[in-house]
């Protein structure tokens, strides 16, 4: 059992209060052998920044278990589908592939395609957070899931756990699914006859900050509207549903069909997609009848007219993309720590990087998740019992794997992190990130023995000078009156070099228990203001080692 203090943003400020991770009462049932990680010590924010979304790689799935980095075989174009009869491949009604079809998605593939471009490694070097769009829809939506999660080279990896019965859905619903798709689209290049139609998919890698998290996602997407441009502003969705008998609902969609426009936006929103096509089909599902472009954009008002047609309360997205980065951050969290105890009381036969961990979420609980890690047995059985037929029907190895990603994954990546250590060296400018002679500067405040990542993009710079001998200026001040007093400060980071200072970060809303302990910085000199009069300030300061006071008047 691990049992740590930690500080914790509550309502606006962070509170200090001991912290265990421990199995606590529920009103649910709970999971067996299970930590209950209860949400309340998660930032809360209003209000959670995301920095616009930028795709970094992508892929293209060709067949079952074969994927092209960085190509676009698989890519589609949109093109607008006439009224009329809704043809459906017969090769898709099949139970089986639509079963290997829905399967979760990995990070293995995100990952081979970000090693694979210069943008998607300067995104990994980044990343705290690396999962499947998916995966992070369901924590937003508050949906029941099952997750395996692993803490390895500094990453948070997060992967869908595939459940006995992975696809089960009646024939209107599997028509719903995909005639949109084979009905309104195209090649946007021509593949190889080789390649099998209904199973080609394009994926994007998209990077993205979700409140101070560099998050990197792989979504599905359906096509593009018009040119592609390696962007998330040329992203489509197409969807289909059944026409409506009633004139009430958005759409002339069905009462039980309106939740999915949030369900849609929510999806769209996390990695930038402006537009979707809705296709409503006749109740016989043989016919196309109407169709819609509707941007994402306006999805949020269209749902609050509704709302308020049925006197309910104003749909909220906001709280949703909390709901996500609180559990997110809980979880990298207790990952990180629980690497760190590991480390340091080492544990016979087990490394920090094999920890795989299974987290589970109850259906709408905001009440927190029930995490346990899994044995040796467990790990072993994750992808043998499916994948081993799939691999070997192919003449291919199962790849043996540390946590939830394979082991030549986790070398490229490691071997990324050790080119970009290596090149802080003046010989060896940093070639790995950004390119020959430039630098990212990222801020993070620690609080006891937990670091946090502070809102703000990185900010890249040329240096000409040794970056291991850099001088920082940093002023912290009072902010704003708040409640409590005293949480609520202002910073300003400055570099200095050759005498001139730049201007690097700078925030009004710091939000920090307690007075900073600048004492515990190495080699730092600093001045703090102790007394204020009508007539003169008093500051106490640490110049070196030395204590000196001074008195402006």
């Amino acid at each position: 059992m691990l049992r740590h203090s930690r500080q914790s943003l509550h309502n606006g400020a962070l509170h200090p209060r001991t912290f265990r991770h421990h199995s606590t009462t529920s009103n649910r049932e709970t999971p067996e052998n299970s930590h209950f990680l209860p949400l309340e010590h998660a930032p809360f924010l209003a209000h959670v920044r995301m920095t616009p979304p930028r795709q970094v790689a992508c892929y293209s799935r060709v067949d079952f278990n074969v994927y092209n980095y960085n190509e676009n075989s698989s890519l589609t174009r949109f093109e607008k589908p006439k009224l009329g009869p809704i043809a459906l491949p017969a090769r898709l009604i099949s139970r089986k592939r639509m079963t290997e079809l829905h399967r979760p998605e990995r990070v293995d593939q995100l990952l081979q395609a970000c090693l694979g471009t210069e943008k998607g490694k300067k995104a990994l070097l980044e990343a705290d957070v690396i999962a499947p769009r998916n995966v992070i829809y369901k924590l937003m939506h508050g949906l029941k899931v099952s997750l395996n999660v692993s803490y390895t080279a500094g990453r948070l990896f997060l992967e869908e756990h595939e459940e006995k019965i992975l696809y089960k859905l009646p024939r209107p619903r599997l028509v719903a699914e995909y005639c949109m798709r084979f009905k309104c689209r195209s090649p946007y290049y021509q593949p190889p006859n080789s390649y099998p139609e209904d199973v080609r998919e394009w994926n994007a890698v998209v990077q993205r900050n979700i409140g101070g998290l560099n998050t990197l996602m792989s979504a599905h997407v359906h096509c593009v509207k018009d040119k592609y441009t390696a962007s998330p502003d040329c992203y489509f969705e197409l969807h289909s549903r059944r026409v409506g008998s009633s004139n009430t609902y958005p759409f002339h969609l069905q009462k039980n069909d309106v939740k999915d426009l949030a369900a849609w936006y929510l999806r769209m929103h996390l990695i930038g997609t402006p537009e979707l096509c809705l296709g409503l089909r006749s109740p016989d599902n043989k016919r196309l009848v109407e169709m819609h472009i509707i941007p994402t954009d306006e999805l949020p008002s269209i749902i609050n007219d509704f709302q308020r047609s049925q006197n309910w309360p104003n749909w909220q997205p906001d709280g949703y993309i909390t709901r996500a980065f609180r559990t997110l951050y809980l979880l990298r969290d207790w990952a990180q720590e629980a690497v760190d105890s590991l480390q340091m009381k080492p544990v016979k036969g087990q490394k920090n990087d094999e920890m795989v961990w299974r987290v589970e979420r109850l259906r709408h609980s905001d009440r927190g998740i029930y995490v346990r890690e899994l044995s040796r047995e467990e790990k072993d059985r994750l992808w043998a019992v499916r994948d081993r037929p799939l691999w070997e029907g192919l003449g291919q190895t199962l790849p043996r794997r540390h946590g939830i990603i394979d082991r030549a994954s986790l070398r490229d990546l490691r071997q990324l992190d050790r080119e970009t250590l290596d090149s802080v060296e003046p010989a060896a400018p940093l070639k790995a990130a950004v390119g020959t002679g430039k630098y990212i500067f990222r801020l993070l405040l620690r609080v006891d023995k937990t670091e946090r990542p502070l809102p703000g993009d990185s900010v890249t710079l040329n240096l000409a000078v040794d970056p291991r001998q850099l001088e920082f200026v940093v002023f912290v001040f009072p902010g704003k009156t708040t409640l409590p007093a005293g949480c609520l400060w202002s910073y300003r980071v400055w570099l200095r070099t050759n005498q001139v200072d730049h201007r690097l970060f700078g925030d009004d809303e710091l939000w920090i228990a307690k007075d900073p302990d600048f004492s515990c910085i190495t080699d730092a000199s600093f001045a703090r203001l102790r007394n204020v009069s009508t007539t003169s300030q008093t500051y106490e300061a640490i110049v070196g080692r030395a204590k000196i006071n001074f008195i402006v008047r």
